[in-house]
């Protein structure tokens, strides 16, 4: 099995509000196996937060939440879909949290052994415990 993905290491602040940074995963569903991606870090962001990038898919447009007059990368940030077919859109989300690098990696170990299904956690290790 085929798997691919994109990892970047920093996401820096001249371009915390940049849809178009966002909106170039979305070429990602053209490629055979694309699992999303990380951004290992977000300049001015608090913690050791990792962002992780999932493509979104949709029966109707979304709207993009990033923009100066909306809100940075640094938050959930999803950029304006893509029209696919008559009744299917593509985004992509980016979405910041201490466990999305463990996610990631339990991700892409699953799916090289074949075992990965969309939307189950691969694996609980590495999520931070449940809050009473």
């Amino acid at each position: 099995m085929f798997t691919c993905g994109i990892v970047f290491f920093d996401l820096r602040t001249d371009c915390l509000f940049s849809e178009s940074a966002l909106a170039k995963i979305i070429s990602g569903i053209e490629l055979r196996g694309f699992m999303g991606g990380l951004i290992l870090r977000g300049e001015g962001n608090p913690g050791e937060q990792t962002g992780r990038l999932s493509l979104m898919r949709s029966e109707t447009p979304i709207e993009s939440s990033i923009g100066r007059d909306k809100q940075s990368l640094l938050g959930v940030g999803m950029c304006q879909s893509v029209k696919v077919t008559d009744n299917l859109y593509f985004s992509s989300l980016l979405m910041w949290h201490q466990s999305q690098f463990s996610m990631f990696a339990f991700d892409l170990i699953a799916m090289l052994d074949g075992k990965y299904e969309r939307g189950r956690a691969s694996s609980w290790y590495g999520m931070p415990p449940p809050q009473s």
